[in-house]
């Protein structure tokens, strides 16, 4: 497995469009493998950067998520950072699913 897989919400016309993003190994990267599914694509993804929540447990539910996005952007704008971008966040998840104690999640805003 790798890591973090990424998942990105995006409202789009009344509906959320999702895209669960995988990372390639930095030894792949120079030449990925090309998918065989036309549903699934390589994206590159330019430098950025995200102010971040971590927080840990099994996530088996949005709802815990859009509560941790939501305490991000509360801190975020009660600092008053200029330039985040709230219209989406991203989820990370960093361990395999059979690891139950000591897990790694974040969400991400990314500022513009």
């Amino acid at each position: 497995m790798t890591m973090p897989i990424t998942i990105k919400k995006t409202p789009v016309a009344g509906k959320v469009n999702v895209q669960v993003c995988f990372y390639i190994h930095t030894a792949h990267q120079a030449n990925p493998p090309t998918p065989t599914n036309a549903k699934l694509y390589i994206e590159e993804r330019p430098a950025f950067t995200a102010f971040v929540r971590t927080f840990s447990g099994f996530v088996n539910n949005g709802r815990i998520w859009e509560e941790a996005a939501e305490a991000l952007k509360v801190d975020l704008e009660a600092a008053q950072e200029d330039g985040v971008d709230f219209s989406f966040f991203y989820r990370a998840g960093y361990n395999s699913p059979n690891k139950l104690k000591n897990r790694r999640n974040e969400v991400w805003f990314l500022k513009n």
